[in-house]
């Protein structure tokens, strides 16, 4: 597994650390690690439990196909890809292979309905629910810092950052930066307080 580095303003310190496949073993470990998340024992499950689990889960055959894809040298890649996409029409769910995805991602509530530009960095450790739109007008889009969870029908626009341990609370669109430790809620979306942050982000897979 090799790391690539994002700059993020809103975090301290200033970079989002994104772990990139080298082989199908890193993907495993990465799916493993958003089996974790979910409720599973990342650890120690075995990769014929997650490859079983795609044919009675659509959402963790989605999230699984779109794991084992981000290895860009892979021999299956375009099967792989293929297998999530279909996945993915039948859940209204579009995320590239190509974004920059930390360890144990989340989309929750079957992952209906969510799209991600494809140059959004998605930190470490988040979640995000349904019907959440992470869009931009040209090709610079958000970073999303590590631990965040992101409500449904949250709207994130164009190229804001958001710092970690974040929560943004149902219906909020996202215009400006949101620092971290902060609940944001509302439209346009503003920090609230900065009591209790990441309260919602469990099973946190350990760096």
């Amino acid at each position: 597994m090799k790391y690539l580095s994002y700059s993020n303003r809103m975090m301290d310190p200033g970079d989002v650390i994104i772990p990139v496949p080298e082989s199908y073993h890193d993907c495993m470990t990465l799916a493993r690690s958003d089996y974790n998340r979910i409720g599973g024992n990342g650890n120690s499950v075995s990769s014929i439990k997650l490859f079983l689990k795609t044919f009675y889960d659509d959402r963790w055959a989605f999230q699984f196909y779109l794991r084992m894809a981000a290895y860009e040298k892979g021999m299956f890649r375009a099967l792989f890809s293929g297998i999530r996409f279909l996945y993915g029409r039948r859940l209204g769910c579009i995320i590239s292979p190509k974004t920059p995805i930390g360890f144990g991602l989340v989309l929750g509530h079957g992952c209906f309905g969510i799209v991600i530009n494809p140059e959004t960095v998605i930190g470490n450790n988040c979640l995000i629910s349904q019907f959440v739109n992470i869009g931009s007008n040209d090709k610079n889009a958000g970073v999303i810092g590590d631990c965040t969870y992101i409500g449904p029908m949250v709207c994130v626009v164009d190229e804001v950052h958001i710092g970690s341990n974040v929560t943004i609370g149902a219906g909020a669109v996202v215009v400006k930066d949101i620092p971290s430790n902060a609940t944001a809620v509302g439209v346009p979306a503003k920090p609230i307080n900065f009591e209790n942050p990441g309260r919602y982000i469990g099973n946190k897979w350990m760096l």
